[in-house]
Parts: structure tokens; C-alpha cells; sequence
């Protein structure tokens, strides 16, 4: 999960007495806010820019097709935000909970600022550093970006990695450790850095680094995602060669980096793909207050593919429950099919799971929808979302009005009790010219049960 918050439960116990009064208190609030109480969960939130946020890129922020993005959802309500072009730019904005630009992040006004430092062609990533700004991996290496947009003197600025390694994802840990997933192509790699963004933690692996061990066919493997738990231990997805296809696979390390004893007995959780299909992937995962995993991947294909895949695993390392391996099939929904290798999944407080990804509608002259499918804590489709349980946001082209862009592409989601933030680039072209834009829209949500898991005390 790129951006989701920590859930927490309260549990509270309520008095006779006032539960008639709290009645009559919800009763007044439907009356008085019809509009709000009739909103499905799902809907486009009008509160965020009119319903949705597209922020052209300045001169010195070059077009190019494959962009890299983030999104943070701050304490305040803010949201900060990185996205970087093959060309090795970097911009960061801080959009605030409206939708309008902060214009106390950077220099003139416009909430954004650009790098022209510490970059490079690699993916981008954002970790919260608890003081309204955030640590950021800019492509070659890391940065801390202050609340006003300017960048700490003194840390990082120097590459962390030579040539060998991809980056593929970024965190933070509890002791404001950082930590890395990377890959050569051929290898899981993860990293572990100091504090100040520059020394190689020598209490993990071998001088910061280990290498998790995964027989593959023809040598072929990837990590694609990891997180930190509280305690440092780390969780690791991906994917590994078999001999019909990628197999889903999930790795826990210790603080120190070994595969965790408790964690499958020590070994790697290794999933074949479902009958009928040629494989599956690992690409997104988030760590839920129970400590349980949520992995979200989708069905190895090729580029557009039909469906997505989720499971759940308990803090053993096995498949929770009757969770199972969920398959959901775009094919039955409007949404038609989507983009493979570019998602993001959540959990929110209710334990209800989003999972965030770049769909092609059948409907609209091949032109991608961000896209957020919906299930419940047991991976069930929330059949009261959307359609079918999934429902699609496309981004109008601010320069035409009423046109949509030709192409909106996911990047990640920011998630709290009430809304599910989606941030990606939304791409208009047409015989004269192309337009680029980085884009938001912020679906709603009901407030989630949890939050009186105690119920009433009658």
C-alpha cells in the first residue's frame, strides 16, 4: 500500500440512557444533510477540487510516457505528493484537503517544487517523516523534503546504490530506519539504511544488505513490494519462475534479515496460480492491525489482463481462514480489463479491502480509467459498490471542457476513514498535440463499524 494509514479500533461502551438520545442525534443529522446521507460508498467526493484535481506540468517538466508517482495522506489532511519523467525530473507538490494548492510548499505560490538534484530514471516513492513533510526517494537517492517544500541540508543528496540495482519500493520503520526492495532482474534484494539516508545498517544481513534465496525457474524472480512492521520485521512479495508461468510469492524477514522461524516455518509462502490460468504475481501489499497480510497481484498474462488477484495471510504465514486465493475478473464489469504491474491495495478501519489499479472500459474508445475494486474482510466482493464491486473514475481534460483524458494511469491511493485518495497521470492526445497532467480524485466512504466495536451495553 502506498500512503494507507495505521487503523485503530475503539471499542466504547455507551449508557442506556444515552443510547435514545444518540438516536435522535442521528435522526436530526439525516434531516439536516439529506445530500451526504443518500452518497453510495464510492462516490467522487465534490469537496476535493468540484469532484476532481488536475495539475498541469510547468515548462521545465518534460512529457515523457512512462512516468513514476507516490501520494501521502498527512495528519492535517493535506496530501504530498512526487511524480518524475524518463527524464530524470522530479516535481512534489502538497495539495491541501480541498484541492487547492498549498502555497506555503516551495517558493511562488504554486505548492509544487521541482528537483534538479538527486535524481535519476527510477521509480519514486514518499515515507512519512511525522512532521508534516516526508522522506523521499527521488529515483538515484533519498531526500527529506521539508513542510515548506525545501530540502534538508546536509542528508542524503548522495547516490545510495550503484547501477546494479532497480528500486522497486521504499519504507520506513519504527526507528526511523529505511528500507529498501530491489531487484537486478534476477534477484530479491532488500536494503537497509541508517537514519541519516546514508550508512548501510550493519546489524542487517551482511552490510545492509540480503539477498532472499528463491529457486526459480530459468533463474527468473522479482520483489515488487514490501512493508515494515512495528517491531521491524519485514514483508516482501513478488514473484518467482516456474515452468508455466510466475509463481505469487510472500517472504517475512527478521529484524536482522533472516527468513523468519514464526513466518511458514522459515520458508517463503510460494503460490501456484488457479487451474487454467499461466500465472500469477505479487505486487502490492499492506499489513493490517491484526498483523495479518493482504496481498493484491493479478493473473500473469501479459500487458492488459482479466483479473485480479488477492489473498489474505495470518501472522503465520498461512492463508487466513477461508480466505483463499480471490480471483476477480474485469470481464463482467463495465471496466472490461486492466493494466498489469501498476496497483496499490489498503485496508480500511472496517477491514474492508481497496485495491487500486489502471482499467480499460470497454465503453470508451479504449481511453483507462483509474479503477478501485471493493471487498469485504474475508476478500468477498462488496456487491454494493460500484458495479459488481468495482467502480471506475475518469479525469476530464481540463483544456476541452466535458472531454475526458485518453489515458488516466494509477500510481497509488491514500486511504482514511472516510475517503480513498487516487493519484496518477492523466494523458490527452490528439492530432495537434499532447497534454499532461498529474491528477487526483477522492472517493467516499461511510464511517466504518469499528470505530463502536464495543456495541451498546444494554
Amino acid at each position: 500500500m502506498r500512503g494507507g494509514r495505521r487503523r485503530i479500533t475503539i471499542a466504547r461502551t455507551i449508557r442506556p440512557g444515552k443510547r435514545a438520545m444518540l438516536r435522535t442525534l442521528a435522526c436530526l443529522v439525516c434531516v439536516a444533510c439529506p445530500a451526504f446521507a443518500a452518497a453510495a460508498d464510492g462516490d467522487v467526493d465534490p469537496t476535493l477540487g468540484g469532484g476532481q484535481v488536475t495539475l498541469a506540468r510547468p515548462p521545465d517538466f518534460p512529457t515523457a510516457p512512462t512516468p513514476t508517482g507516490d501520494v501521502l495522506g498527512l495528519a492535517d489532511g493535506a496530501y504530498l505528493w512526487i511524480m518524475a519523467n524518463q527524464d530524470s525530473t522530479v516535481w512534489i507538490g502538497r495539495t491541501l484537503h480541498d484541492g487547492g494548492a498549498d502555497a506555503t510548499f516551495g517558493s511562488d505560490g504554486s505548492g509544487r517544487v521541482t528537483l534538479s538534484d538527486c535524481i535519476g530514471f527510477r521509480a519514486t516513492f514518499l515515507a512519512d517523516d511525522g512532521a508534516g513533510g516526508a522522506f523521499a526517494w527521488t529515483g538515484a537517492c533519498l531526500a527529506h523534503v521539508e513542510p515548506d517544500g525545501s530540502l534538508e541540508v546536509g542528508f542524503g543528496g548522495v547516490p545510495l546504490f550503484g547501477s546494479d540495482y532497480t528500486i522497486v519500493d521504499f519504507a520506513r520503520d519504527a526507528s526511523g530506519r529505511f528500507v529498501f526492495a530491489a531487484t537486478t532482474g534476477r534477484t530479491w534484494d532488500v536494503l537497509r539504511y541508517e537514519a541519516d539516508g546514508a550508512t548501510p545498517d550493519a546489524t542487517f544481513g551482511s552490510a545492509g544488505h540480503v539477498q532472499i534465496e528463491i529457486p526459480a525457474t530459468n533463474n527468473l524472480r522479482g520483489i515488487n513490494a514490501l512493508a515494515v512492521r512495528d517491531d521491524g520485521r519485514i514483508v516482501a512479495a513478488g514473484w518467482r519462475g516456474n515452468d508455466h508461468g510466475p509463481n505469487l510469492v510472500v517472504a517475512e524477514l527478521t529484524e536482522s534479515g533472516e527468513l523468519d522461524p514464526a513466518w511458514n516455518g522459515g520458508a517463503v509462502v510460494d503460490l501456484d496460480a488457479p487451474s487454467g490460468q499461466p500465472g500469477i504475481e505479487a505486487t502490492s501489499l499492506a499489513i493490517d492491525a491484526d498483523g495479518s497480510v493482504v496481498v493484491g497481484g493479478f493473473e500473469a498474462s501479459g500487458v492488459v489482463g482479466c483479473c485480479i488477484l488477492v489473498t489474505r495471510l495470518d501472522t503465520s504465514g498461512t492463508i487466513a481462514g477461508d480466505f483463499g486465493l480471490r480471483e476477480f475478473d474485469l470481464g463482467n464489469t463495465s471496466l472490461g480489463s486492466f493494466f498489469e504491474g501498476r496497483d496499490a491495495v489498503a485496508i480500511r478501519r472496517d477491514g474492508s479491502i481497496l485495491f487500486a489499479t489502471t482499467a480499460f472500459p470497454v465503453s470508451t474508445d479504449h481511453r483507462t480509467q483509474f479503477a478501485l475494486l471493493k471487498t469485504d474482510p474475508n476478500g468477498l466482493l462488496d456487491a454494493t459498490f460500484g458495479d459488481g464491486g468495482w467502480r471506475g473514475y475518469t479525469i476530464d481534460d481540463p483544456d476541452n471542457a466535458g472531454q475526458t483524458g485518453d489515458y488516466d494511469q494509477l500510481h497509488a491511493i491514500a486511504v482514511d476513514d472516510a475517503s480513498a485518495l487516487v493519484f496518477g497521470r492523466m494523458f490527452f492526445e490528439d492530432n495537434s498535440n499532447g497534454r499532461d497532467y498529474v491528477s487526483m480524485v477522492r472517493a467516499t466512504f461511510a464511517p466504518p463499524d469499528r470505530i463502536f466495536a464495543g456495541g451498546f451495553d444494554d
